[in-house]
């Protein structure tokens, strides 16, 4: 496989590797294991146990559907952006799509309403996490919507920045473990800010990405259908 080719499927090959260590940090979430998941949270990062997984305790019905709908998700996003089941099976990519516009819908609004409402994030964060909440939900519509309209190419356009916004949450959860060490160990900068920053770099770098990704490799690709 040449470079190119592989650049520009690599996007799908991260889709597939992600599945497995989001499935593992997941799993806390959904069984309610509370001695697990306040591992996960930024104030176990800071140090603060006694407090660590509570918000997610108090609420513990919402996130465990999201965490649900997040491996759903994820599940299925390597299957949708799968070109030889796009091209050899049509109905049963267009059927496993409205699982994942459900999925997404489920993740969406559970998201938005823990990152706002129901989370150890800043101010900052919370807003950045709210950006990203929205722009995912608008362009699951504006996906469907050129679907509907047969306008395949930028079905694929706007459904590729639909799953980048829904990824940026774990870019940012890494992303939270490097800007920590570098702000927050070298500048003193307090956990729940380098968390925030996280967040917006996270949403950045995704963007900047996944833009230079379609311009490039998708823009002028052809699209079978049958």
């Amino acid at each position: 496989m040449n470079l190119k080719r592989f650049i520009s499927r690599a996007g799908w090959y991260w889709a597939v590797c992600m599945w497995v260590p989001f499935a593992l940090y997941s799993k806390p979430f959904i069984v309610g294991d509370f001695a697990a998941y306040r591992q996960l949270t930024v104030a176990a990062l800071a140090g603060r146990l006694d407090v660590a997984g509570n918000h997610i305790a108090d609420h513990i019905n919402t996130w465990q559907a999201h965490a649900l709908s997040g491996l759903l998700y994820m599940f299925i996003v390597p299957f949708q952006f799968s070109s030889f089941l796009r091209v050899n099976y049509p109905r049963l990519h267009h059927q496993i799509g409205y699982v994942f516009v459900c999925a997404s819908l489920i993740l969406g609004v559970t998201g938005l309403t823990t990152m706002l409402f129901n989370s150890e994030f800043g101010c900052l964060g919370r807003i950045f996490m709210g950006i990203a909440g929205v722009l995912n939900l608008v362009t699951l519509v504006l996906s469907v919507k050129a679907a509907r309209l047969k306008q395949f190419r930028i079905h694929q356009q706007w459904m590729i920045r639909c799953v980048s916004m829904g990824y940026t949450v774990i870019s940012a959860r890494i992303a939270l473990v490097i800007v920590r060490k570098m702000l927050h160990m070298s500048f003193g900068v307090p956990v729940v800010k380098a968390a925030d920053y996280s967040v917006l770099g996270s949403i950045l770098v995704s963007t900047i990405f996944v833009e230079l990704y379609i311009h490039v490799y998708v823009r002028g690709e052809k699209i079978k259908t049958h």
